[in-house]
């Protein structure tokens, strides 16, 4: 008997685990259209080169900082074409493009605050590895943090109440973060190289989508309008 109850207890919270998935899953969810992941693997291909202009406005040279632009750019564009061509899920084609986009975004703004502390200084390895065990240590946390609220009810709760959620408690964090790193740059104008670390960290926010993607193929989910 106490097996027994055990055991209906396990499928209610699974049960129960799934709903709230769902709720996270389908907040602001809409189908991917096929000529979109197109036209924007061509943008991301076109704004990795950004780097490498920027380094021929300011008649500076660190091809290297460029080329690896353009092969994160040249990589997500691929991975556009390849994941997101609208044959499978649409769940994952929506969230695998989303995190994509905003990951390659999330780099390249990376990308752009170490530039700006090479003009001002040169190279400084250092500071690369601060800024990216920040970017790690910050879209870790949120993961983290969304995981635990999912599974507590969070977004279901929300939808029970026909709210949504809100994304103003990670924008908080990666604004203290994105200026403290700034705070220890030395180097004399930080303001730029401040604003591409926040820009860089709020986009990464968008790796939540990634989330979604473990969420839905754990489950096996699938929107109402795929093909069962």
């Amino acid at each position: 008997m106490e097996k027994l109850q055990g055991d209906g207890l396990k499928i209610m919270q699974m049960h129960g685990n799934e709903d709230y998935i769902k709720a996270f899953i389908e907040y602001g969810f809409h189908p991917l259209k096929r000529y979109k992941c197109f036209t924007r693997s061509v943008l991301v291909l076109a704004w990795s080169f950004a780097p490498l202009l920027f380094q021929k406005f300011m008649e500076v040279d660190f091809p290297i900082l460029g080329f690896f632009s353009v092969g994160v750019g040249a990589i997500v564009s691929v991975l556009l074409i390849v994941l997101c061509n609208g044959r499978g899920s649409l769940y994952l084609n929506r969230f695998i493009h989303d995190g994509l986009i905003s990951l390659d975004f999330s780099v390249s703004m990376l990308l752009f605050a170490y530039q700006e502390v090479l003009i001002a200084m040169g190279p400084k390895p250092w500071i690369f590895v601060l800024l990216c065990l920040a970017w790690i240590i910050f879209v870790t946390a949120v993961i983290v943090i969304r995981r635990n609220a999912v599974m507590r009810g969070y977004d279901y709760r929300l939808k029970e109440r026909g709210q949504h959620s809100n994304i103003e408690a990670y924008a908080a964090m990666g604004g203290v973060l994105g200026i403290f790193s700034a705070k220890l740059m030395p180097m004399q104008e930080k303001f730029m190289v401040g604003m591409c670390i926040l820009c860089s960290l709020l986009a990464s926010i968008g790796t939540l989508n990634f989330l979604k993607v473990y969420y839905v193929k754990k489950y096996h989910l699938t929107a109402d309008t795929d093909t069962k």
